[in-house]
C-alpha cells in the first residue's frame, strides 16, 4: 500500500501577524499566541511522518 499524502492539523501556531487591528482584534490575537505552540513544535510531527522509513517488502 502506498500512502500518496497525509492530513496532519499542528493545530494553533504561533506565527507573526502584519497589519494593523483594532483593539479588540488585538485581544483576541494575543490570546490565541498565548495558547499556541511554537513553529518548531508545530512542525516536528511533521518532520516525523516525512522521515525516510525502511522500506518493507511482503
Amino acid at each position: 500500500m502506498t500512502v500518496r499524502y497525509v492530513l496532519l492539523n499542528p493545530g494553533t501556531v504561533s506565527t507573526s501577524f502584519s497589519g494593523q487591528y483594532t483593539p479588540d482584534v488585538m485581544t483576541q490575537i494575543e490570546a490565541r499566541r498565548r495558547s499556541a505552540q511554537s513553529v518548531e513544535e508545530a512542525i516536528a510531527p511533521i518532520l516525523k511522518l516525512l522521515a525516510p522509513r525502511p522500506l518493507i517488502h511482503d
